[in-house]
C-alpha cells in the first residue's frame, strides 16, 4: 500500500516548492529529524508550512539505489502513518 507525504524539493531553477511522494512502508530504510536550519526548510517556512511542523529526512530505496527525501512531519509521525514498527534513526 502506497502512502502519500508532502516533500520538499527543488524546481527546474533551484527554487524549493512542494510536492507530493508516495511511499511503501518497505522502501524506508531509516529517518532522521531535518534541522530547521537548514535552506530548504527555511524555504519552505516562507512557501507557508508553519515552523512548528516538523521535517525528516528519509532514507528510501528505488530500484535497489538509495535515495534520500525530505518531507514534512517528524520521523514518530512519517513511521506512524506508514504503519511501520522499528525504523532506523540515523
Amino acid at each position: 500500500m502506497l502512502i502519500k507525504l508532502i516533500q520538499i524539493i527543488k524546481d527546474h531553477r533551484g527554487d524549493p516548492c512542494l510536492g507530493e511522494v508516495f511511499l511503501s512502508k518497505e522502501s524506508v530504510v531509516a529517518s532522521s529529524v531535518r534541522s530547521e536550519r537548514g535552506t530548504m526548510v527555511t524555504e519552505a517556512v516562507n512557501l507557508g508550512i508553519s515552523k512548528h511542523v516538523g521535517v525528516s529526512s528519509l532514507t528510501i530505496l528505488e530500484g535497489g539505489v538509495a535515495k534520500r527525501v525530505i518531507v514534512i512531519g517528524s520521523p514518530r509521525e512519517v513511521k506512524e502513518k506508514l504503519g511501520i514498527k522499528n525504523i532506523l534513526r540515523g
